[in-house]
């Protein structure tokens, strides 16, 4: 719904609503400047959103233009007097979707009516001058048009680039004059990201850029799952995630998609690679931990571009739906890691038996020891990040490496023996969830 005119625009505001609503009132009530598309979706063209277009090109334009809606009718001009009339020839653009050149000797014999499209008035003072006229496709759907005033062989240079820019501008005029919060519109812009029936790549890339998302940046998606969590513990959640993950250049995006799941992406330049990015996963599910919730955490293949921030969204909710699985055992699983759970899953459970005895010697895990292999094992196996990780000195760290290796007969610091460990380690989890897929 439009906002009330101001005083300066009161007269053409009552011009463009009073024929507009004309336009439309052979079909259904619809709002100013709008249509419905074969497809019933609303797609319109209001003077709220056209005329600071109109405005902010022709201070860099010599030529005058128009825009039109779905109707053929002006609904924002940089000249005076043209608001309300309907252009035959802009009707004929949007019906056959091709620009149509007026030429010196055509712009007396194309009319300009001021009235409906549908049902035509007296023709106005004004008439159709040589120029070009552009049809607007937004969402491919043919929303009106743009009208263009001058020599048609000069016009012809720029005047296709010109409507390009008409329909960005619209398209990025129409996602800020929603009744939304910049959240909202963040949300409504993931649940189409992570849809399997989504809009195009480009499309969404456009309304990114809008939304200020650098799709361009090389980023994980990760996503959380909590379940049975109150929707008033949502935004202690919520702060939670964004001050551990809002690190260096911050966040990418955050939303909350529902049925206790957040998406989120982060830049990992921000972290210097994805050793500091597992760090930071870890600090969340001990952070967490803390607030004593239920959740699982799925990181996903670091990828750029909006299809590539799709896949890489595929890849954590598919790991987090293993983690799931895997109950407590397992609360972050990265995207290299579900292949090979669901790879063990179908190992029969005697012959998991008989390489966990064999290798344990039926000695039990000390829980300390076991975080210490498991945090080990997240960091790539790097000492110093391992011990940052798990906030204890270096030499402890080691010092516990070398129990692991005296107990077990395995040194995780020995590629072999941590292989082995590293399959032992999913073994136990699988073990302790049951094993099986849902």
């Amino acid at each position: 719904m439009e906002e009330a005119p101001k005083s300066g625009a009161s007269s053409r505001e009552t011009i463009v609503q009073r024929h507009n609503s004309a336009a439309n009132s052979a079909t259904i009530t619809l709002a100013p400047g709008c249509r419905a598309s074969e497809s019933g979706d609303i797609v319109g063209i209001t003077h709220g959103l056209a005329q600071p277009i109109v405005d902010r090109l022709h201070k860099v334009l010599d030529y005058p233009l128009s825009i039109t809606n779905s109707s053929g009718i002006i609904v924002a001009s940089s000249e005076e007097g043209r608001l309300g009339i309907c252009l035959e020839v802009a009707t004929q653009a949007i019906a056959t979707r091709s620009e149509i050149r007026i030429s010196e000797e055509d712009s007396g014999k194309v009319s300009a009516t001021e009235g409906s499209a549908r049902a035509p008035k007296a023709p106005a003072a004004a008439s159709a001058s040589e120029g070009i006229v552009l049809p607007l496709i937004l969402r491919d759907n043919c929303a009106g048009a743009l009208y263009v005033r001058g020599k048609a062989e000069e016009l012809s240079v720029f005047a296709s680039i010109l409507s390009v820019a008409v329909i960005s501008l619209l398209e990025a005029a129409e996602i800020t004059h929603q009744d939304s919060s910049p959240q909202q519109l963040i949300d409504a812009w993931v649940k189409n990201l992570i849809s399997s029936s989504g809009e195009d790549l480009e499309q969404s890339a456009r309304q990114a850029s809008i939304l200020g998302i650098d799709c361009s940046k090389l980023s994980a998606v990760i996503v959380i799952r909590f379940s049975l969590v109150a929707y008033s513990d949502l935004p202690l959640l919520e702060t939670a995630i964004t001050e551990l993950m809002n690190t260096g250049s911050g966040l990418h995006f955050l939303s909350y998609t529902g049925l206790g799941q957040y998406v989120c992406a982060v830049p990992v330049a921000a972290f210097k690679g994805e050793i500091e990015l597992g760090e930071t996963c870890l600090a969340l599910a001990r952070k967490l931990a803390d607030l004593r919730v239920h959740f699982h955490i799925g990181v996903g293949r670091p990828n750029c571009g909006v299809q590539g921030y799709r896949q890489s969204y595929q890849d954590a909710f598919h790991s987090a739906r293993v983690a799931e699985r895997l109950g407590d055992a397992k609360r972050i699983l990265y995207y290299n890691e579900q292949h090979i759970f669901r790879l063990l899953e179908g190992v029969p459970d005697y012959l998991r038996g008989i390489f966990i005895d064999n290798q344990t010697e039926g000695r039990s895990w000390d829980p300390v020891l076991l975080e210490t292999l498991q945090t080990y094992f997240a960091m790539n196996c790097h000492v110093n990040e391992t011990a940052r990780a798990l906030y204890i000195h270096r030499n402890t760290l080691l010092f516990r490496l070398n129990k692991i290796a005296d107990i077990y007969n395995l040194d995780p610091r020995k590629f072999h023996d941590a292989v082995v460990l590293q399959v032992l380690l999913y073994l136990l989890q699988l073990s302790e969830s049951g094993g099986k897929e849902e």
